[in-house]
């Protein structure tokens, strides 16, 4: 009997925690798996807390059981609270990351259209924005002009607009997540960090989008 009461709580608690997550976290399934085996403990406890056991040793075990859950429950609960918020700070941490980068690449290659453009003196032979596709490959709307250091790097720069006296970029990343997770970002996806970088002939200004 012992061996089926074992085996029906191990196939209960399996299948709980196997069924398809609707998210990527797996506290879901672990809170799910715990339904069935709340339910086991409570089911092997009454099997188990019965006559010819005296009352007074059964409202003992039962209290016993009792004082198990209660500090069970208190300790999972902590847990999944302290993940989570690990979980947030960690994302906090790669949005802060990822702002740096993409201000500190974007800069610098404006920075070096604008210095090549005041090279020109007085008189100017061409406008930032033929500067600007010179010194990035011809680089036209809608080009990714980010140069990654790491295969992984999943940061983009995106030519907005050129023009004779402006050049608008975008910076963006595929998995840091920004302030608003219903904004619309430049490259179709929702919820992503989202930089916009403006150089003209007076300097170089960047608004945060998302």
């Amino acid at each position: 009997m012992i061996i089926i009461w074992l085996l029906s709580g191990i196939a209960a608690v399996s299948v709980a925690f196997f069924i398809p997550p609707v998210s990527s976290e797996f506290w879901p399934s672990l809170n799910l798996a715990a339904i069935p085996l709340i339910v086991y403990s409570i089911a092997l406890a009454a099997f188990t807390i019965r006559s010819p056991i005296s009352l007074t040793a059964r409202i003992a075990a039962w209290v016993f059981v009792a004082a198990v859950g209660v500090a069970t429950y208190s300790a999972w609960s902590g847990m999944d609270e302290e993940c989570h918020w690990q979980h947030d700070r960690l994302l906090g941490i790669q949005t802060v990351v990822t702002r740096g980068i993409l201000r500190s690449s974007a800069t610098t290659i404006l920075l070096n259209v604008l210095d090549e453009y005041h090279k020109q003196g007085m008189r100017k032979k061409e406008s930032l924005g033929v500067v600007f596709g010179r010194l990035n490959n011809g680089a036209t709307l809608g080009a990714d002009i980010y140069k990654s250091q790491n295969p992984s790097d999943s940061c983009s720069i995106i030519v907005r607009a050129v023009s004779n006296d402006s050049v608008l970029l975008v910076g963006l990343h595929s998995f840091s997540h920004g302030r608003d997770p219903k904004f619309g970002n430049y490259d179709g996806r929702r919820g992503r960090v989202q930089e916009q970088f403006t150089l003209t002939e007076k300097g170089i200004s960047y608004v945060t989008e998302n």
